[in-house]
């Protein structure tokens, strides 16, 4: 096999396997709130997250719109 072709390979393996993935686990932890819903601040404030309005969880790029 040449170079481009095994390069092309590779990249086509890992733009399925990300998909995959994706589709199979659309959410991932919030980064803002890290998961906690809510998000310290300063003098023992705390606040909703407003990324994630409160859930934790955030789609990923890539996922579906809807659950399937």
């Amino acid at each position: 096999m040449t170079g481009a072709l095994e390069i092309a390979l590779a990249v086509i393996g890992i733009g399925g396997g990300w998909y995959a993935h994706v589709r199979l686990y659309p959410w991932k932890t919030c980064p803002r709130c890290d998961g906690g819903q809510r998000i310290k601040g300063g003098a023992r404030v705390h606040r909703d997250c407003g990324r994630c309005g409160s859930t934790g969880r955030v789609r990923r790029f890539g996922a579906p719109k809807a659950d399937d």
